[in-house]
């Protein structure tokens, strides 16, 4: 099941719950979808938020199957138990735009975390108590990667970050190339 959702007049807990079907969600605008919306939601690959929102709400994404996320860029928060219960998320993306992240957010079995700035941006994120987040591996900002093929035929991506380049294997989320 793929679908879109612009608007919900529900407050209610698991607007979504336990609906197993459920892979693939893109929210439009800001509808009220109350706590835990896809908990239970076992097969969620991909969730798309609004441009237009700068924070993930609590609980949100608790209890979902999802396996990697990747952080919008506009976030600036992420809430308070967003991820709580996700057993099967073990890579996420978190952009240098995260400055805040809440008590309990990630689960124990995130076992990759890649994020877009610097150790020093790093290091001056709010992070509440409870969350179990490896170090993460920082990425280069404002990077420049191409792929291309080497002598064997294999792919190979070539980064250049300023004056710097480089070939590196160079891994992928949710189809989005991240630099090393």
């Amino acid at each position: 099941v793929k679908g879109s959702i612009a608007t919900s007049s529900s407050n209610l807990a698991a607007t979504f719950g336990q609906c197993n079907d459920l892979r693939e969600v893109e929210i439009i605008g800001n509808p009220s979808l109350g706590r835990m919306p896809f908990s239970g939601c076992d097969k969620l690959e991909r969730i798309t938020l609004p441009q237009n929102w700068g924070q993930i709400p609590d609980e949100y994404l608790m209890e979902s199957g999802l396996i990697s996320y990747q952080i919008p860029e506009q976030i600036t928060t992420i809430g308070k138990k967003v991820f709580y219960g996700c057993s099967n998320l073990h890579t996420v993306y978190i952009p240098a735009t995260v400055k805040e992240i809440g008590a309990n957010s990630f689960p124990v079995n995130v076992s990759k975390v890649y994020y877009g700035g610097t150790e020093s941006q790093w290091n001056k994120i709010s992070i509440d108590d409870g969350n179990h987040l490896p170090t993460p591996e920082f990425l280069h900002v404002h990077s420049y990667v191409t792929e291309d093929t080497d002598v064997y035929g294999e792919s190979i991506y070539l980064c250049k970050c300023g004056s710097y380049s480089y070939e590196a294997p160079v891994p992928t989320l949710q189809n989005t190339i991240i630099a090393n």
